[in-house]
C-alpha cells in the first residue's frame, strides 16, 4: 500500500484537512493469475478507502486512488507516494 499526502511537510489544524491518494499495489503474478485474489484486493481496497475517508480530517481522492498491478506501478507514483505508515498522518481526537 502506497500513500501520497499532499499537505506532507506541513502539520495542519484541527479545522484542516489532509488531501490523500491510495494505491493498493498487487504482485503482477497475482493481478494476471488470480481473478479470485484480485476480486477480495479490490473489495478491501474498497473498504479501507470508505475506513479512510470516514476520518475527521483526512479527504482521499477516490478519483486518483487505485489497485494497481506492480508493472504498471510508475515510478513517479512511487516517488510522490510513501509506503502506509500510520507516523505519516497526524493524530486528532
Amino acid at each position: 500500500m502506497r500513500v501520497g499526502i499532499v499537505e506532507k511537510e506541513e502539520e495542519l489544524g484541527a479545522e484542516q484537512a489532509y488531501h490523500v491518494v491510495v494505491f493498493f499495489v498487487v504482485d503482477e503474478d497475482v493481478w494476471n493469475g488470480d481473478i479470485e485474489g484480485r476480486k477480495d484486493i479490490n473489495n478491501a481496497f474498497a473498504k479501507f478507502l470508505a475506513e479512510l475517508d470516514a476520518c475527521e480530517g483526512v479527504e482521499v481522492d477516490q478519483d486518483e486512488s487505485a489497485v494497481v498491478p506492480g508493472n504498471e506501478f510508475s515510478w513517479q507514483e512511487a516517488k510522490l507516494t510513501d509506503l502506509w505508515d500510520f507516523a505519516n498522518l497526524s493524530h486528532r481526537d
